[in-house]
């Protein structure tokens, strides 16, 4: 099952054969440069992939703080036209009650346990 040492080396060497020249011409350069200089080679490749490693998780951090931002920013957005719906709804009714000779105080006392009820029963759905 196993393949020979011998067979091995002649493999490689019909494929080194049937190479092109620039690629048969660089490998016999790499075989005749001494160690230092393959671990040289070696090195200065680790350190490419390694900074090309760190270059993506700096620019994925950036798209994930970019991103975060964005979700802050529209939820902002959103508690403040739920804050302006919900005031849009009250306001008619201090309004009514104006209008009915309620005192100021008195209205603003009706309301506001509406103001703390209200919106907990609207958004309790939406948080379950």
């Amino acid at each position: 099952m196993g393949v020979s040492a011998e067979e091995l080396t002649r493999r490689h060497q019909a494929a080194l054969e049937s190479a092109s020249p620039e690629y048969r011409a660089r490998f016999n350069a790499a075989r005749d440069e001494p160690l230092e200089g393959r671990f040289d080679f070696l090195w200065r490749t680790v350190r490419r992939v390694a900074h090309g490693y760190a270059l993506l998780a700096v620019l994925d951090m950036r798209r994930a703080t970019i991103q975060l931002a964005w979700l802050i920013g529209s939820g902002v957005m959103i508690a403040v036209l739920g804050v302006t719906a919900w005031l849009t709804l009250v306001t008619p009714l201090v309004t009514w009650l104006l209008r009915e000779n309620v005192s100021l105080p008195v209205g603003l006392m009706v309301v506001a346990p509406l103001n703390l009820v209200g919106p907990a029963l609207w958004a309790g759905p939406i948080l379950l």
